[in-house]
């Protein structure tokens, strides 16, 4: 759980002199570097391969106090915290898609073996007047039902308000053809996502859990809106190294609990 201080001090820039600006510019860097691997050894489970604690192994590695050590290493368990728990809905959201969508590709299945069976019993029937034998029996799929009139066979689609006649021909490539078309390839564009899911799916479950310092939204910037990468370079180390926290009450005058 973090804890918001309730006391601050406030600093102007202007009110100081190069040297503390230049001590508090290289105090952000290290804090932030230091906050940065202590992430990582926490993410990649380089802690169990650690001869000491990771509190000891960032403040001797970054030659820092007790202080920006309790920093980084807070800052560190609260985010792989975060992004654990955040990692978790990303796994459900995903299982509940991908069974929205095998769901859908059921039912374009069956939609397509509807009016593939149409299909063949035209050909059925073409075939038969083609080779001059019996026409096959005239059958009824709904809403459509096949009948001859006329040495002619039609098709007569009876729907809620409308009825409507068609010509065999007609039907079949007007109407048959492109919807078995139509439909097959949503099918294949839904499965083909739900490919892609399934390989994320996985990723989300066996890779370690990582995290963006300096926001994902500006590290994708760097190849949509910057001409220059080195000024994409420097605006991402300052979004990375901005802004610094020290962890303890106020009130304590010694130990790690103690901020000065």
């Amino acid at each position: 759980m973090r804890i918001e201080t309730n006391s601050s001090t406030r600093i102007y820039k202007d009110n100081l002199s190069f040297e503390n600006l230049n001590n508090l510019s290289n105090i952000l860097h290290v804090g932030n570097e230091a906050k940065i691997k202590a992430y990582s050894i926490l993410v990649y489970n380089h802690e169990k391969g650690l001869s000491k604690s990771i509190h000891l192994t960032i403040k001797n590695m970054f030659n820092l106090n007790t202080y920006y050590t309790n920093y980084a290493v807070s800052e560190a368990k609260w985010n792989k915290s975060s992004n654990v728990e955040l990692n978790k809905m990303y796994i459900d959201d995903l299982k509940q898609n991908i069974n929205h969508r095998e769901k859908s590709a059921k039912d374009l299945t069956n939609k397509i073996k509807f009016w593939s069976k149409i299909h063949t019993h035209i050909i059925d029937i073409s075939k038969a007047i083609k080779n001059s034998k019996s026409l096959p029996k005239n059958k009824y799929y709904r809403p459509y039902y096949f009948y001859m009139w006329d040495d002619k066979i039609f098709v007569e689609a009876n729907y809620k308000n409308k009825s409507i006649i068609y010509n065999i021909y007609d039907f079949e490539h007007a109407l048959v053809i492109k919807k078995i078309s139509k439909l097959t390839n949503k099918l294949n564009m839904i499965k083909r996502g739900i490919g892609y899911q399934k390989q994320k799916l996985a990723r989300l479950n066996t890779s370690a859990v990582k995290s963006c310092f300096g926001t994902k939204k500006l590290f994708k910037a760097q190849h949509t809106l910057y001409n220059e990468h080195f000024e994409w370079k420097e605006d991402f180390y300052k979004a990375r190294h901005k802004t610094i926290e020290l962890q303890g009450l106020n009130t304590v005058t010694q130990g790690n609990a103690c901020v000065k």
